[in-house]
């Protein structure tokens, strides 16, 4: 039994749902190991064999249509990013309100203990200061109190695509600890905990804890059996063991904090997508190793 994750490379329920549906329908989806390129795995979808979908989305719309299909046989998570930015940053993500109105929309079909508001990354600049901040997080958390009982953030991190970009910074322990100080009374009094993705040691001392993502008390609040090891994401990652089912390159929000795009969006644009094929943006070739997930359980998940 595995957790699936759909996606922390790509945006499937943005751009991808209906292929995603067609394997899911199918029972098994294709996976290309993003390292060891020659190796492919062929992932058990089916239900006896699937703890979890857990999505992860700045745009959930194009999934709704299908959860009353899905609910039928899989418990779901959502993950909703919902962040104050504009185009600038965020070209391609919709107004803010339109997603909070379909982050409530999901909510009361699958119950708010299974929806997760993501304000990630925090990006503090000069227009993006601390009152900005403040004020954005009351308007997003004001709307989505009694959907979600829990808001995940974490500050931008400086890859390297992005170092070279004007205006983006790393940001400093003491404007860390200022956004948490002029949030967490709000997030608190719209019935959420606030927690960090990976946190730092400063704000455990706010009473910040680092949670996971899809985490062993999520799973267990909301009856969800889950595999009792770490994914190993990142450093300081406490998610449990899960696949993640997309492909990088693929998303076409073209958010410029990205770090699963590449920076030429002709490159993205021109991957062949096909709704019926077994993997996203990809083709089996010659000389790939097809290995199972869910016949082959010595497999490494932390590959995914």
């Amino acid at each position: 039994m595995v957790i699936i994750s759909a996606s922390r490379r790509t945006d499937i329920p943005a751009f991808h749902s209906e292929w995603f549906m067609g394997r899911v329908r199918e029972g098994y989806v294709m996976v290309r190991n993003p390292v060891a390129h020659d190796v492919v795995y062929r992932i058990d979808l089916r239900p006896q064999n699937v703890d979890c979908l857990s999505f992860i989305t700045k745009d959930p719309r194009p999934m709704e249509r299908y959860i009353d299909e899905l609910m039928e046989s899989y418990d779901l998570l959502f993950q909703v990013t919902i962040t104050p930015y504009g185009k600038d940053i965020e070209p391609n993500v919709p107004d803010v309100d339109v997603i909070i109105d379909s982050f409530i929309r999901i909510s009361k079909m699958i119950g708010k203990g299974h929806m997760l508001w993501r304000y990630d990354p925090v990006i503090i600049d000069d227009e993006h200061d601390i009152v900005y901040h403040m004020n954005s997080f009351k308007h997003i958390s004001d709307r989505l109190k009694g959907y979600t009982s829990r808001c995940i953030f974490s500050f931008l991190s400086m890859y390297d695509r992005i170092a070279h970009l004007e205006g983006m910074r790393p940001v400093p322990s003491n404007e860390r600890v200022s956004f948490v100080k002029a949030v967490k009374d709000i997030a608190i009094d719209n019935g959420m905990e606030l927690t960090s993705c990976c946190v730092e040691p400063e704000l455990k001392e706010l009473g910040v804890m680092n949670r996971g993502c899809i985490d062993r008390r999520l799973l267990i609040e909301q009856n969800i059996p889950f595999d009792d090891g770490m994914s190993n994401n990142r450093d300081g990652c406490l998610c449990v063991r899960n696949i993640d089912i997309g492909t990088y390159d693929t998303c076409m929000h073209d958010c410029i904090y990205c770090y699963a795009n590449s920076s030429n969006r002709i490159r993205r644009s021109s991957k062949g997508y096909d709704v019926d094929s077994e993997s996203l943006c990809d083709v089996l070739k010659d000389g790939d190793r097809i290995v199972d997930i869910g016949k082959n359980r010595n497999c490494r998940l932390s590959d995914f």
